[in-house]
């Protein structure tokens, strides 16, 4: 994922129990939340659920609605699932019940009109916050490094074609990289700098933020199948977020490097 490439490279620099660190920890939580309440957006808008001025403020409740509703479920009843879960003797009851609370989430998003990611990454969030978090989370790995996640990068592998990047495609493909490293830099660096980090500590936030990773790619898979993006297109999208995650490490390390 793309955070835990910034966090690997802060751990080994020494730099991550820092406030640049800390910052860049919480700001990639809230970008990618950020991201997925505009996919929602998008999504609704595009699939014919936001006709006009009203469509739009009926489907920003729906989202607001939603969010609201996962949070506070997330908070009074997800803890005590867990709990009840955890006194079961079967096996792994608790990941189970994580598995179906990030299920039903991801159903509860569909049903709202938006994509099931956004479900299940607030699902994530809900449990993460709980005493079990760690428990299904070292769980889920384990089930997902071994069976989901290759899966899923070779089907991103064998998505993209890299023969139909030609002419204007390629140029358009380098203008976006270079403006998804300098948004990035620029964008958060500034507002690190406003917050109170020193010009040296905004520069490392803003290269930390560079990478994109796991949910650029999702996003991006999320539009062709929706039909929003061309396979060209949903190909420079993959060469960006796997250049901006490779450059982001030797990048970090000439910033922070003391």
């Amino acid at each position: 994922t793309s955070v835990s490439i910034s966090v690997q490279t802060l751990r080994e620099l020494g730099r991550l129990q820092t406030r640049e660190g800390f910052t860049i920890l919480g700001a990639a939580v809230i970008d990618d939340i950020l991201g997925l309440i505009v996919l929602s957006i998008v999504l609704g808008l595009e699939l014919g659920q936001g006709g006009g001025a009203l469509g739009i403020v009926m489907l920003l409740v729906k989202v607001l609605l939603f969010f609201g509703l996962a949070v506070f479920l997330g908070r009074v009843l997800v803890p005590g699932v867990l709990q009840f879960a955890s006194r079961m003797g079967v096996t792994v009851p608790v990941l189970t019940a994580g598995i179906v609370i990030a299920l039903l989430y991801s159903a509860g998003a569909e049903l709202m009109g938006m994509a099931g990611i956004v479900g299940a990454y607030v699902a994530g969030l809900m449990i993460g916050m709980t005493s079990f978090g760690h428990e299904v989370f070292e769980g889920l790995e384990h089930v997902g490094y071994s069976f989901f996640i290759p899966f899923f990068f070779v089907n991103i592998g064998v998505t993209a074609d890299v023969r139909g990047l030609t002419g204007s495609l390629v140029v358009f493909t380098l203008l976006a990289l270079i403006l998804a490293v300098l948004s990035k830099v620029i964008g958060c660096g500034a507002g690190a700098y406003i917050s109170g980090l020193t010009a040296q500590e905004s520069l490392g936030v803003g290269v930390g933020m560079v990478a994109r990773g796991e949910v650029a790619l999702i996003v991006a898979s999320i539009g062709l199948s929706s039909g929003l993006i061309t396979e060209d297109l949903f190909t420079s999208m993959v060469i960006i977020a796997i250049a901006t995650t490779v450059v982001t490490p030797p990048l970090l390390r000439i910033v922070m490097k003391r």
